[in-house]
């Protein structure tokens, strides 16, 4: 036997180790690819949910905000006009269910800075309320309160972010 026939056995065996190495290796990379895949598709997933947890919500709001606010102009209108205490008196009701209705959507508006410009247009629709129905300083024809318009603008803001980033997902 020559002195290089040994070494001719070892490398089909040598090989073999090696074949098997570098599958688990490879399979471990596709693995952990697969996995870090996964993440950001989680990642990405929730990202949707919150932010399509989060435009119904301000739409909602919205909505709920311009019927709060149709009240008291809509009891401002019924005062201009003279109506009496029978005719002023569903406004009442109306105007507590709106409240309560807003007041409740308010704390599913996940942006802070939103949330707070929502709470001050929500408080001042409610002192122009009370003020209309107490008799004193009417809003007559004012135009909307600065707190108010803050809050559409501050909405429809926050919509628009969230619908341009939808834009950028794949």
């Amino acid at each position: 036997m020559k002195t290089g026939d040994g070494w001719l056995a070892v490398w089909p065996v040598a090989a073999f180790f090696l074949g098997g190495l570098a599958t688990q290796l490879t399979s471990w990379v596709n693995h952990r690819r697969q996995r870090a895949e996964q993440a950001e598709q989680t990642v990405a997933d929730e990202r949707k949910r919150r932010e399509e947890f989060e435009l119904a919500h301000l739409v909602e709001f919205n909505r709920l905000l311009r019927e709060l606010h149709k009240v008291v102009r809509d009891l401002e209108a019924a005062k201009l006009q003279g109506a009496s205490q029978e005719e002023l008196a569903p406004f009442g009701a109306a105007m507590r269910s709106a409240q309560q209705d807003a007041r409740g959507q308010v704390g599913f508006i996940l942006s802070t800075t939103v949330r707070h410009c929502a709470e001050d247009a929500l408080d001042y629709l409610g002192v122009a309320f009370k003020e209309l129905e107490a008799e004193r300083t009417p809003l007559i024809r004012r135009p909307i309160h600065s707190s108010v318009e803050k809050a559409y603008r501050s909405l429809s803001a926050r919509v628009r972010e969230l619908y341009e980033d939808r834009e950028l997902l794949p």
